[in-house]
């Protein structure tokens, strides 16, 4: 009966170790094409990990050691597991400049997790459409995020102008006329020089450097650049 128990639960083990490793792999695949940094294997660890953490959990609620009953609550496990993943989430987030990096990597990193915990317990079904549900949105949802979103994250454009009457209006004017939001975040005299720093909302059908080389065929225009703020 013992060698058949742990058959039992040696091909349960398996079978799980298997299916975490595949769904987590179908996410880091989707993370590694799209070129972010948790892939491949970091997802697969992840989800591997909370399978087994869940895993052990279950085990050790329906054993006896040494004639003592072993006493382990899932809810704490799972618990543990995800406040683990947030110190692992947070460390992929970054800001740059005036946007903030690696929050759907975060998440990623975060649901991946919810799926090996599924499996653990046994929600095999569950956590299958579940990973499903995971590829589309991070890969389809990707490309209609593209489409529905008109402008690109916040950046950061420093002109060095001539100090004259109506130049700046005029560069104002010519970049909303292309439906480019901007806004003058910090400016700076100098003699005869004018230096504006603009909050630039881009279009995703004008690349900047489109911007720079329209920007420069104005006389008044002494230098045009991209800045990191």
């Amino acid at each position: 009966m013992v060698a058949m128990f742990e058959f039992g639960i040696h091909t349960e083990l398996l079978i799980k170790i298997l299916l975490s490793i595949f769904l987590g792999g179908l996410i880091g695949l989707e993370r590694e094409i799209s070129h972010h940094p948790a892939g491949f294997r970091t997802n697969i660890l992840i989800c591997l990990g909370s399978t087994l953490f869940m895993f052990i959990s279950y085990v050790t609620t329906t054993q006896t050691v040494a004639g003592v009953s072993l006493s382990l609550d899932p809810t704490r496990v799972a618990a543990g597991v995800v406040t683990g993943i947030g110190f692992l989430g947070a460390g992929v987030i970054f800001k740059k400049g005036a946007n903030v990096k690696g929050l759907t990597t975060a998440a990623s990193i975060w649901v991946v997790a919810s799926i090996g915990l599924l499996v653990g317990s046994g929600l095999y079904f569950i956590a299958v459409v579940s990973t499903a549900a995971i590829v589309l949105i991070l890969h389809i949802f990707h490309y209609l995020e593209k489409e529905l979103l008109i402008y690109h994250e916040l950046e950061f454009l420093k002109i060095r102008i001539k100090d004259k009457p109506g130049v700046k209006k005029r560069i104002e004017a010519g970049l909303k006329g292309r439906k480019i939001k901007i806004s003058v975040t910090n400016f700076k005299r100098d003699r005869d020089e004018l230096l504006l720093v603009y909050a630039v909302g881009l279009p995703r059908t004008i690349a900047k450097g489109r911007v720079t080389d329209l920007l420069m065929e104005i006389p008044e225009i002494i230098e045009a650049e991209w800045k990191d703020l």
